[in-house]
């Protein structure tokens, strides 16, 4: 497992989403569109908004101890990974300066990251398994995400499979049997279309 790569993400808040309300972290991968969307509790979501707001608790919450506990006894903390996607929970990890890696529940994970200013990243693996694509006008307007970083050229990222290669050939095979991709999306013309 050592030898997976991780991505870096840009932490951009926690949204709630209609209709259910359900609470979502919003991460978006540096300089994409591509987000990792996780969802919390109510609780989690309250305790991330608290942090944000300033408030401090009065007593230390579970993530607290066990930063201080990363720091006496594995080193400092050094980075929060998502690092896991099972039976549709993400995973979560707090990786230390001596190699200690200390798992944690997401939600906790990215409250550390925050507080203590950790870098977060996602295994490749789970953003292509996990990752949804938005258009930076989309997240603008839907949720005030400003994206300058990203570029106007695509991404290694941006392909439905993960191996670009592999979509053009299966763009071609599809262009041999005579399907467009506007077929796909439902953008024929009235003269494409044939009465039966």
């Amino acid at each position: 497992m050592n030898d997976r790569s991780f991505i870096d993400l840009v932490y951009h808040g926690v949204f709630v989403i209609p209709p259910e309300d359900y609470n979502v972290i919003f991460l978006r991968v540096v300089g994409t569109t591509r987000i990792l969307p996780i969802w919390i509790g109510e609780d989690a979501a309250a305790a991330i908004a608290a942090r944000e707001q300033g408030r401090a608790p009065v007593r230390p919450r579970a993530h607290d101890v066990l930063l201080q506990l990363a720091d006496s006894h594995a080193g400092s903390a050094m980075e929060v990974r998502i690092d896991g996607y099972v039976r549709g929970r993400f995973t979560a990890s707090l990786v230390c300066g001596d190699g200690t890696v200390l798992d944690m529940r997401p939600s906790d994970a990215i409250l550390l990251a925050r507080e203590e200013q950790l870098p977060i990243s996602v295994a490749e693996d789970v953003l292509r398994r996990t990752g949804v694509f938005v258009s930076a006008d989309d997240l603008s307007r839907g949720f005030g995400i400003d994206c300058e970083d990203v570029s106007d050229t695509a991404d290694e990222f941006s392909s439905a499979s993960g191996d670009a290669q592999a979509d053009a050939d299966f763009e071609s095979l599809l262009r041999s049997m005579g399907v467009e991709e506007s077929d796909l999306r439902g953008d024929s013309s009235e003269d494409d279309k044939t009465d039966l």
